[in-house]
């Protein structure tokens, strides 16, 4: 299994689906366990959330130059808003 590919593939998904990006708020291992399905073990599995939470929050530090996983999950739901009305 191709780790990075498979990171980049959930964060594709949570960044471009409302469901999924609420699901994974609440249940980050959960969710990533759907999408990746058997392919990993638990321990693979708490690595790419922890890629995806740090992916996600250094979209968040491009913006305001700092590392904050909540402003990530805010503008996350500000661009789902942006979607919703476009």
């Amino acid at each position: 299994m191709d780790i990075k590919a498979e990171i980049e593939k959930i964060i594709k998904k949570i960044t471009g689906d409302k469901d999924l990006s609420e699901k994974f708020k609440k249940d980050p291992e959960g969710t990533v366990k759907g999408i990746v399905g058997d392919k990993a073990d638990n321990d693979t599995v708490k690595k790419i959330v922890d890629a995806v939470k740090n992916a996600i929050g250094q979209r968040c530090a491009r913006r305001h130059r700092r590392e904050d996983y909540r402003c990530a999950r805010r503008h996350l739901r500000k661009e789902e808003g942006r979607r919703e009305k476009g």
